[in-house]
């Protein structure tokens, strides 16, 4: 399954908000050092009951608006 995914990063509180076919992702994470990625990644993973392993960002790597690829959903 692809996924868009819309992340704010430095947030005071970590949120998944789900918009049609966009998913809003809060984290507390700064956007340095793939840190936000990776939290973004936990959290789909957790949201989707999937394992992290099966989360995998496709494009957007430095930008706010990423697409994911889920397997197994």
């Amino acid at each position: 399954m692809d996924v868009k995914v819309r992340v704010k990063t430095k947030a005071p509180r970590e949120t998944i908000e789900r918009l049609g076919t966009t998913f809003v992702v809060s984290v507390r994470e700064p956007a340095k050092e793939n840190r936000a990625n990776e939290r973004v990644r936990e959290l789909l993973a957790e949201a989707l009951m999937v394992p992290v392993s099966a989360v995998r960002i496709v494009g957007g790597h430095h930008r706010p608006t990423k697409r994911v690829t889920v397997l197994g959903v």
